[in-house]
């Protein structure tokens, strides 16, 4: 990939390790982070986003609603109640 002028190598004092692994029944790549030693120094959220279950209630006799499309995201991001 350096070769290819694709990418360089970092001068910048952090840094995640990516590596580039095959998708799952394709012949694509796709770039990984190992982001393991940043998550230890992350300080927690404070104020999680809550479940849907626990506030649908108050969403009766509302007219605004939000949209957010996940259809690419991350399986790892969808998080049952």
């Amino acid at each position: 990939m350096i070769q290819l002028n694709h990418m360089r190598p970092s001068k910048s004092a952090y840094s995640s390790p990516l590596h580039m692994v095959p998708k799952k029944g394709s012949v694509e790549w796709r770039p990984v982070g190992d982001h393991r030693a940043l998550n230890a120094q992350t300080i927690k959220e404070k104020y999680p986003i809550p479940c849907i279950a626990d506030f649908t209630s108050e969403l009766h006799g509302k007219q605004m609603f939000s949209h957010i499309d996940l259809i690419k995201a991350p399986s790892n991001s969808y998080k049952s109640c």
